[in-house]
């Protein structure tokens, strides 16, 4: 169930710290997808260097119930569940009464089953967390293979030529402006997928004196499958936070 995800997104750099709350119900070229969250989750897991920490966000039933410990149990077997939290009302505010689980996974061997504090919200929680300290990060060594060309999860942009970086010089001044952006009718086109995650990238607005942004940032597919609405607000903001 879980394999094709796995190994799609096995080429994605390791890295040792993952926050996220995946899409519980869809998935991009499947439509509907009941198990959209543990896919993700499972592909995070394989993106995990050894000792690192997934910090997730996950739909009520995935549980070790008697209908799920199966699907529970082989997800999350190569690392070691630090905290299980269920919130019962955590979005009330923003009109949805759903409950959802709140999971520290850290990528390190253990098989103590995960005893789950139950609260109403992030504010009768605070109260009865314990933050478990950060395992010690392993540096895996992994047999030497003959010399291959690297694959970047911007890898297809490369065949193109690049464009050249726009430079980001600080305003000597800090004024408050209308932000300059262009609006796109037709959303930017998306960029190559690995795994589940594809490159982040506005999909409906161009600014027009805004620097790139110093990291490469990722997006899920079931996110990024879904263009913004167009803009129509201008908004106004110092120089220096543009």
């Amino acid at each position: 169930m879980l394999s094709r995800t796995i190994s799609s997104s096995s080429r994605a750099p390791e890295t040792s710290l993952i926050l996220m709350n995946p899409p519980f119900s869809r998935s991009l070229g499947r439509g509907a997808d009941h198990l959209a969250a543990v896919r993700h989750l499972a592909a995070a897991i394989t993106h995990l260097g050894a000792g690192g920490r997934i910090v997730a966000i996950m739909p009520d039933w995935f549980a070790p119930s008697a209908r799920m410990r199966e699907i529970f149990e082989n997800t999350l077997a190569r690392v070691t569940v630090q905290s299980s939290i269920r919130l019962e009302q955590a979005y009330t505010r923003h009109g949805t009464s759903i409950a959802v689980r709140l999971y520290v996974l850290d990528k390190v061997p253990g098989t103590r089953p995960p005893a789950t504090i139950q609260r109403r919200d992030v504010a009768a929680l605070v109260s009865s967390l314990e933050i478990t300290p950060r395992a010690e990060l392993i540096d895996e060594k992994r047999p030497a293979t003959a010399p291959a060309k690297a694959i970047s999860l911007f890898g297809a942009t490369r065949n193109a030529k690049p464009a050249a970086p726009r430079i980001f010089r600080a305003p000597a001044r800090n004024d408050v402006l209308p932000v300059a952006y262009t609006a796109l009718d037709t959303p930017a086109p998306l960029l190559e997928q690995a795994g589940v995650y594809l490159p982040y990238r506005p999909s409906r607005v161009i600014f027009d004196t805004a620097g790139e942004h110093p990291t490469a940032l990722v997006e899920s597919v079931a996110m990024g499958s879904i263009p913004a609405p167009i803009p129509q607000h201008i908004p106004q903001l110092p120089e220096r936070t543009v």
